[in-house]
């Protein structure tokens, strides 16, 4: 393929956007020329790969070591059901290759690891981070900032989203990756015309719950068409600052499709930090970005920590089988268990033992909310009681079940000894695997 020239075909595929004003054959041959690689082929990456593919972007790199599965359907939009299963990488690549032939799509199905992020990505000149992983969000912009070449990341969760640029020039197009320089010889480089790269505006990760960047589509549920609508405006950022129009100040743009709120906005960000780990003066990340520690900088926990040490003991945390055991057994003491997921959640599927007090309401008084429970029922009355508290995966019900301990031993010591606190561990997923394998999973 030759980046220099089109074919008589690809005059006819992309004439519809070569006639528009700043773009022509100069602005093609930019796209056709450009290296990008696509972190993510979900929810975000599908609609951007679509969009980027489809205009002609000349080489993309996909890299997803997920595979499909039939509820990443109703907005991965690039997969489908005869594709579950498959890596999202070769799934995305085998719709792109259909949908334009003229592109060279290569996939990649390895994890992108601090180990391997600057070989992987060295030979790309923009980046689109399309994960929802804290993690990959700083790792993606740290490797950005460390090859000198653009970031556009965004973030979808539930009804909103965001997305931004991060990193380069502003209105320079986008140079050739360039590896191997020191971190005072890019600052210069860049000059005062440079974006700031994502740790400059986000210096500490966001909170895992509450707002777009925060927690995951599994954990907090996303409308299908918010996913598009990010996804379509990172290709498009990603084009303009191929095609050298992208905007002189760097902002964030939000995204809101709740019916009480205006669906966007734009926020002008403040400029490049000096005191910035990444991409300033006195930065301390290079090249070997092994050294970085991401997973203890975003508070996550390794992946051997055994689940029964997680409340340590405050509480007792238990298999799905011995909730079983105990909900079908017949002792003096008494059973209560408490499912912690939202509403809409319980209504989908919920145990028969169990009483739907969501985390956010139990949490406000969690005492209160168990004796509310208690009430009129022969557990009021008995020597002892189990309290069994539930939720989707076991994470909400390990706080709610840590918040009613503390909430005793600070003010009902005596009650505290006569209620058995556990959590249970996985949740009604676990329930589904282990123990039930017709109730639903969602």
């Amino acid at each position: 393929m030759l980046d220099d020239a089109l074919t008589l075909e690809e005059y006819k595929r992309y004439g519809r956007q070569m006639i528009l004003e700043g773009f022509g054959l100069p602005g093609q041959l930019k796209l056709k020329k450009a290296r990008v690689a696509v972190i993510g082929a979900g929810g975000l990456g599908c609609p951007a790969l679509q969009y980027l593919v489809g205009a002609g972007v000349g080489h993309i790199g996909i890299f997803d070591f997920d595979r499909v599965e039939s509820s990443n359907l109703h907005r991965q939009v690039l997969h489908n059901t005869e594709r579950i299963g498959w890596y999202k990488a070769e799934s995305a690549k085998l719709a792109l290759e259909a949908l334009n032939p003229h592109v060279e799509i290569i996939a990649h199905t390895e994890p992108i690891l601090p180990s391997n992020a600057m070989s992987l990505l060295g030979s790309y000149s923009l980046i689109l981070d399309c994960t929802d992983r804290p993690t990959t969000r700083y790792l993606m912009s740290d490797a950005a900032v460390r090859l000198g070449i653009v970031l556009v990341s965004g973030a979808a969760i539930s009804m909103g989203g965001q997305w931004s640029v991060y990193g380069g020039h502003h209105r320079a197009g986008i140079p050739p990756p360039r590896t191997g320089r020191t971190q005072e010889n890019i600052v210069e480089a860049l000059g005062h015309k440079r974006r700031p790269c994502y740790r400059c505006i986000w210096p500490k990760p966001l909170p895992q719950t509450g707002g777009p960047g925060a927690g995951t589509c599994e954990e907090e549920g996303v409308f299908g068409p918010v996913v598009g609508i990010v996804g379509v405006q990172m290709a498009s950022e990603a084009m303009k600052v191929i095609l050298g129009l992208d905007d002189e100040e760097p902002r964030l743009n939000l995204l809101s499709l709740s019916p009480s709120s205006t669906p966007y906005r734009s926020v002008k960000t403040r400029g490049p930090s000096i005191k910035c780990i990444a991409c300033g003066p006195n930065a301390t990340v290079t090249d070997n970005l092994d050294a970085v520690p991401y997973d203890a900088f975003c508070g996550v926990t390794g992946a051997a920590e055994e689940e029964e040490d997680r409340g340590g003991s405050q509480v007792a945390r238990i298999r799905v089988k011995a909730l079983q055991e105990a909900l079908t057994s017949h002792t003096d003491t008494k059973n209560v268990l408490i499912d912690t997921r939202q509403e809409t959640e319980y209504g989908i599927c919920s145990l028969p033992e169990s009483r739907n007090v969501p985390m956010e309401t139990f949490m406000k008084s969690p005492i209160k909310n168990v004796q509310s429970l208690l009430e009129g029922s022969s557990a009021q009355d008995s020597v002892g009681v189990n309290i069994y508290f539930l939720c989707r995966r076991g994470n909400d019900s390990l706080v709610s079940a840590l918040a009613l301990r503390k909430a005793l031993q600070e003010v009902d010591p005596e009650n505290s000894r006569n209620w058995q606190i556990n959590d249970v561990i996985g949740g009604v997923r676990a329930w589904s695997k282990e123990v039930d394998p017709h109730f639903p999973v969602y």
